[in-house]
């Protein structure tokens, strides 16, 4: 059958234009949401492992946890209205005892 008007490929045509990359179809509405929700897990998830990486490796060194447990201490002191100073104080040396025990079990 012969096509009417044009080059008889109207993808070639809108690759010409600039409209569209060449060789990329369009996806389906369905897909591009997947796709994005996929992403979006992903970098989650990225975050999450990092997060749980660093908490790893400050209880596998108690010295560290020590610096920013005096350092809380002192700010905590200069901002003694301040409750969100005490409750971090309180926080890391809850996380120093962990540390301190993790390091005696090895």
């Amino acid at each position: 059958r012969a096509r009417v008007g044009g080059s008889g490929c109207g993808e070639a045509r809108r690759a010409a234009t600039g409209s569209m990359p060449k060789g990329s179809r369009p996806l389906n509405p369905a897909d591009q949401a997947r796709k994005a929700a996929r992403k979006k897990e992903l970098k989650r998830n990225k975050k999450e492992r990092d997060a749980k990486r660093a908490v790893a490796e400050r209880l596998r060194n108690p010295a560290m946890i020590e610096e920013e447990l005096r350092e809380a201490q002192r700010e905590a002191e200069e901002n003694k209205l301040d409750r969100s100073y005490r409750t971090r104080v309180t926080e890391l040396k809850d996380l120093l005892k962990v540390a301190q025990r993790q390091q005696k079990k090895r």
